[in-house]
């Protein structure tokens, strides 16, 4: 489905998403050309602001943990003074990366060498898409991931074992059935972006080499062309109040219509996945102070636009307008948020406890 612009954009100036930087930078359009095959595959990237980090391998960021305490003061009196609590937090970048070598007389065989690699270059965009975006919401360090995501941040509805599973809304799905989770993502300076090494660049990096010798698996050599490919990323959730999980969520009950309420959306259920969507957007603090968009994969995107084509729908709605790029597009709706595919976001997630 094609991307919109922002339906608002109350990032800093210094916030800018992939699509932002396409428009000024690289007048050849190689720039702008990746980036809007990166954002064509994976939506999430029209929205997801990028700072430069504070640090060559990732971004020391302070989170407010406490409040200040306020007094009343009567007259004559004096009140003690008070503080806000903070912590610090370093925040990891991964780099991704890839190398594409093919040899030169295959390349110049039909006289297009320059398509040819093109068409090349769409394949490695894509892989490099699929395994950053994978890590954007699944990322385990520990399993070889460049940066934790947002499932590791937010896999409990368990307040005893994180203050962020009050921000984990259980849709009651359980284990033996194939599960997935919606994101609602509020984008800003102060809650949720992306960063990128100090003294690095924005954005998936493609760095052509030329003609170069490589040698075969007899280690005999031959001459090709090589292109690197080179993704700097990491994620910073400064305040784990604007990210809301809707997981456990019965893929099948939904894409059939039945238990969680895509079938009726006025259906008494307390598991009505529209029900849950509103509570999951209350959760926000503040829905104007940052850019609030919902992430899902394609089966629940395709059900809950089959509930926004009723004509009785009123919460969820089929846009028309301009993409992030200027081209005419279609987009569905939320109670006025970006509803975003990404196919990334599985259907065997494991349950949520």
């Amino acid at each position: 489905m094609p991307l919109n612009a922002p339906v608002f954009d109350k990032r800093s100036l210094y916030m800018l998403s992939q699509s932002d930087v396409a428009k000024r930078l690289d007048p050849d359009g190689k720039v702008a050309t990746i980036a809007e095959v990166l954002s064509q595959t994976n939506e999430v990237l029209t929205d997801m602001p990028y700072i430069e980090a504070n640090l060559p391998t990732g971004h020391r960021v302070t989170m407010r943990t406490g409040l200040p305490k306020a007094y009343w003061r009567r007259m004559n009196q004096g009140i003690p003074s008070s503080t806000s609590s903070v912590a610090q937090v370093e925040e990891t970048c991964g780099v991704c990366e890839a190398r594409s070598r093919i040899d030169v007389d295959t390349v110049n065989l039909n006289g297009q060498s320059a398509a040819f690699r093109a068409s090349e270059d769409k394949a490695f965009i894509e892989a490099m898409n699929e395994t950053m975006v994978q890590a954007l919401f699944y990322g385990n360090p520990k399993a070889g991931d460049g940066f934790v995501g947002f499932a590791p941040r937010f896999n409990t509805i368990d307040p005893k074992k994180a203050d962020c599973a009050k921000n984990v809304i259980d849709c009651g799905g359980q284990t033996g059935k194939r599960l997935t989770s919606i994101w609602m993502i509020g984008w800003g300076s102060d809650t949720v972006f992306g960063i990128y090494p100090k003294g690095t660049t924005i954005g998936l990096e493609s760095h052509d080499k030329g003609v170069v010798t490589v040698y075969d698996d007899r280690n005999y050599p031959y001459e090709a062309y090589e292109t690197v490919y080179r993704w700097r990323n990491g994620l910073v959730v400064k305040d784990w109040r604007y990210v809301v999980r809707l997981c456990n969520i019965d893929i099948d009950d939904v894409v059939n219509g039945v238990g969680m309420g895509a079938g009726d959306i006025s259906a008494p259920n307390s598991n009505n996945l529209i029900l849950k969507m509103n509570e999951a957007l209350f959760k926000f603090p503040s829905q104007g102070s940052a850019n609030i968009c919902i992430y899902m994969n394609g089966d629940m995107h395709a059900a809950l636009n089959n509930v926004a084509s009723r004509a009785n729908s009123n919460v969820i709605k089929i846009e028309d307008g301009l993409n992030a790029f200027g081209s005419h597009a279609t987009w569905t709706t939320y109670m006025g948020h970006p509803m975003r595919r990404v196919d990334a976001i599985r259907n065997d997630e494991a349950q949520v406890k």
